[in-house]
């Protein structure tokens, strides 16, 4: 009977062993199939738009649709806020593109090879700017459509006209600066691009002077973008 005894313990003893041990392997193989960790997973989250900032009022948590009328108010208030310093810090990265155009066109006017490689850096510099006016998001801002509608038309006519510009300098280096380097194809066709460009900062300027002073921000003008 002790010897059964004995057994019947050893038995019971490596089965719960075994189960002990495949109960581990499971967890192993499950935690294999589960996402990545906290950190990663949060690192992912952070991979977005390049401002530090998430917008306000964004919440999905169901327990906060039962605020009051004076919250809704407040998170409108914040998200427009929010939106107009994005806005912000767009026409701030245009501005610096312009200031650098002038003396790259002059550059390559006097065929100096400095001028169609920097007239290229400005090209794909307003290509970014002009991709980022297009993702804007303005829901929260007085007469937002109007405004980035002005603005993505501004910066495309401006993109269009870099273009042109980059392609009369490539031309112009290539061909030794002949003749009167101005009056090319290419240089007027960047200069009515310009004009037109002008004509929607203009338009985008007034829409958002009333924005700027409402958040303390810079009220730019059509010839600081």
């Amino acid at each position: 009977m002790l010897t059964l005894a004995l057994a019947g313990w050893i038995v019971v003893g490596r089965t719960g062993g075994d189960a002990a041990a495949g109960g581990g392997a499971d967890q192993a193989e499950a935690a294999e199939r589960l996402p990545e960790s906290a950190s990663d997973a949060q690192a992912g989250e952070n991979a977005g738009p390049e401002s530090d900032e998430a917008e306000p009022g964004t919440k999905t948590d169901s327990s906060d649709t039962d605020g009051s009328d004076t919250d809704e108010t407040g998170d409108t208030e914040e998200r427009a806020r929010w939106q107009a310093k994005e806005v912000n810090r767009l026409l701030s990265s245009s501005t610096s593109a312009r200031s650098g155009l002038s003396e790259a066109l002059d550059a390559a006017a006097r065929c100096e090879s400095a001028g169609p490689s920097r007239i290229e850096e400005i090209t794909e510099s307003r290509r970014t700017q002009l991709s980022a006016a297009r993702s804007l998001t303005v829901s929260a801002l007085t007469d937002g459509a109007q405004l980035k509608d002005a603005l993505v038309t501004a910066l495309d006519a401006s993109y269009q006209a870099d273009r042109a510009f980059l392609a009369w300098a490539r031309k112009l280096a290539a061909s030794g600066c002949p003749g009167a380097v101005r009056e090319h194809r290419d240089y007027l066709r960047g200069l009515d691009w310009s004009r037109a460009a002008q004509e929607a900062k203009a338009r985008f300027a007034r829409s958002w002077r009333p924005i700027a002073e409402t958040y303390d921000l810079t009220a730019w003008k059509a010839d600081q973008i």
